[in-house]
């Protein structure tokens, strides 16, 4: 059961802005990726893209500053000239500590700005900023604490700054947990040079937004890369993927919240083909590795803050003894198969600490998932559908075959890695099969099974569903939490009781969903679900596929994360395009009721709807909206 938050009624919130060209922008060619930019690419790229390579600064001396113990009486600034007046009401020595300047915009990442300090003795220090015109004059971003010695300067790199805004900026002092304000400034952020991004909010948003940043990838014209928005929906963050690679096709993005850095799958296929990468806030690439292990694009999410490794996803071909003819009956047409996909779950050690070469192909674990459905048990289920003997139909998996190679011979791939995660407690990979409907648990130390789910394939499974309708159809972005409980996005393509036949299906229907393991029995129950607008009846009685011609169906993707207790953030992420709803993509917040499967639904943040990125075949939209506490340290505050 949903709850509505309120008046949320998304039928009614004004469409997101659509994509815009990047003013004057045409990008070039890079053909090569080097560990360190050179000064003449740096001043090519951003002459093409019309904007200075230099920074932009915001000189502040003794008398552009405002001095005061207390709040600063902002209503004296001259808001053209953005000097200040001098105050003379502070009760601490000008000479205690002060801000020097601020400098905004670098080369690679214009939404941040240098702070430069000084102090006359040992000091330990935060900043606090905030746009001027803003609807809550009491939120702030508070910098991580940092230290100045006597007589010397600090500088700290400040983020989550909105483009082309004007912001207030306050030095507070540290002592024993006690803040004490010793300066404040006025300073404008730097332009973007992204049109979409400079003219304003991307996102709608309606509701309480209870995170502070959205994190997602973003394809709109002029513009491939990762951005971080705020409750506002502005970008305050962002990675330009095509500085490196021009034909990039980023899926997998996320965050290591410890070390705030990125890990980015890039699928694009020029610059040196499909790459992971790690990233810090500025940009800047402390870690990668291509494709020598033909690296697929689901996955790229850290396992945890101590040993600060990637999990990513791999394959390759392998011939099989003999040819098996596979009858494709909506086709008309068989298939030879010849060759099979392994795939694999792969754990990187990218070293980006202390790597003494960014190029790293440190795979430190590699584990053949085939293993646990091989294609004996593929080709099984297969005959056995071929004589009826099953309660599903062979066409109800999702299989991928490549080919012709010669003749009618062909390659089957039958998993497809959708996502790969750690369990809560960190003695799982979780892994989730998106072809055949399944998820896996390995035991991360044995590499041993210790659970398995099937929405269609007999005789796998450790555990049971109580119907066909509490199944789950190319599950995306698996988390495995305590008290056994199993959440991911469930797609929906090839549901059988939804005749979800393709992915183009206006009976198809996504949810977000998670289950309860009952041990004991055997049994798979439902903890609780959320589809959009209409809430799916899953109690065992037939659907009503009429309901489906209305709800969100998304493609490929999503995500489903939990932010605190029962607080969760569902992401559709690749809505379908023939669907209503399909001018953005969607993210729902949602307040899990105990006991009850019911789910209030709190805030609806519409993001831009991409693009289809260019890649072989299909489109991954987003792939995923995560939501992000910090960019580099910094996090919310109100005074």
């Amino acid at each position: 059961m949903v709850h509505a938050y309120g008046s949320i009624d998304a039928k009614h919130l004004p469409e997101s802005p659509s994509p815009s060209k990047v003013e004057n922008t045409k990008w070039g060619y890079w053909s090569k990726f080097a560990v360190a930019l050179s000064a003449v690419a740096i001043v090519a790229f951003f002459g093409a893209a019309n904007l200075s390579s230099s920074p932009v600064s915001k000189q502040i001396d003794s008398s552009d500053r405002i001095s005061a113990a207390g709040h600063a009486d902002l209503s004296s600034w001259d808001t053209d000239s953005r000097r200040g007046k001098k105050h003379s009401h502070s009760t601490h020595s000008r000479s205690l500590a002060g801000i020097k300047n601020v400098h905004c915009g670098t080369s690679f990442m214009r939404l941040s700005c240098n702070v430069t300090v000084n102090a006359s003795r040992v000091e330990h220090m935060y900043l606090e900023y905030a746009p001027l015109n803003t609807s809550n004059d009491r939120k702030f971003v508070r910098s991580k604490l940092f230290e100045c010695l006597p007589g010397e300067e600090a500088s700290l790199e400040i983020y989550r700054l909105r483009p082309d805004t004007d912001y207030k900026l306050n030095l507070y002092i540290d002592h024993d947990g006690q803040r004490n304000k010793y300066d404040s400034v006025l300073f404008k952020s730097a332009k973007t040079g992204y049109y979409l991004f400079d003219e304003g909010a991307i996102n709608t948003v309606q509701g309480h937004v209870d995170y502070p940043l959205l994190n997602f990838a973003l394809h709109t014209e002029g513009f491939r890369g990762v951005v971080a928005t705020d409750t506002d929906g502005y970008v305050v963050w962002y990675y330009n993927s095509t500085t490196e690679f021009h034909d990039s096709h980023i899926e997998a993005v996320e965050q290591s919240p410890d070390d705030h850095v990125w890990c980015i799958n890039d699928q694009g296929s020029t610059g040196g083909g499909v790459s992971v990468r790690i990233i810090n806030a500025a940009g800047d690439t402390l870690a990668i590795t291509f494709d020598s292990y033909s690296y697929q694009g689901h996955e790229c999410r850290f396992t945890n803050s101590k040993d600060k490794h990637v999990l990513i996803g791999s394959s390759s071909d392998a011939k099989l003894p003999i040819d098996r003819p596979i009858k494709l009956w909506y086709e008309n047409l068989t298939n030879n198969v010849s060759e099979f996909t392994n795939e694999y779950l792969q754990v990187w050690d990218p070293n980006y600490l202390n790597a003494t070469s960014i190029h790293d192909n440190g795979i430190i674990v590699n584990i053949t998932l085939n293993r646990w459905l091989s294609w004996e048990d593929i080709y099984g289920f297969y005959e056995a559908t071929s004589i009826g003997n099953s309660t599903h139909e062979w066409e109800d998996l999702d299989i991928e075959y490549t080919g012709p190679m010669t003749g009618m011979h062909f390659v089957m791939r039958y998993i497809h890695v959708s996502s790969i995660s750690l369990s809560e407690d960190g003695t799982l990979y979780v892994v989730t099969f998106r072809d055949c409907h399944c998820v896996v648990g390995i035991d991360r130390i044995t590499h041993e099974k210790k659970f398995m789910l099937s929405s269609v394939i007999p005789g796998v499974a450790t555990h049971t569903f109580k119907n066909d309708f509490h199944k789950f159809f190319a599950p995306h972005d698996v988390s495995y939490h305590y008290n056994n409980t199993l959440c991911l996005m469930d797609d929906g393509i090839k549901r059988p009781q939804g005749e979800c036949e393709d992915d183009d299906g206006s009976s198809c229907f996504s949810r977000a969903i998670c289950y309860y393991l009952n041990d004991n029995s055997s049994t798979v129950d439902i903890v609780w679900d959320f589809s959009y607008p209409n809430q799916i009846q899953t109690d065992g009685s037939p659907y009503n596929v009429s309901d489906f011609t209305d709800d969100l169906f998304n493609i490929n993707g999503g995500s489903l994360r939990n932010i605190y207790d029962n607080k969760w953030v569902a992401a559709f992420t690749a809505v379908n395009d023939v669907k209503p709803y399909n001018r953005s993509n969607w993210v729902f917040e949602l307040d899990i009721l105990d006991g009850h499967r019911g789910v209030n639904l709190t805030s609806i943040v519409k993001i831009p709807h991409s693009i289809v990125w260019e890649a072989s075949s299909g489109t991954s939209g987003s792939y995923r909206a995560t939501p992000i506490m910090s960019i580099n340290g910094e996090h919310s505050v109100e005074i």
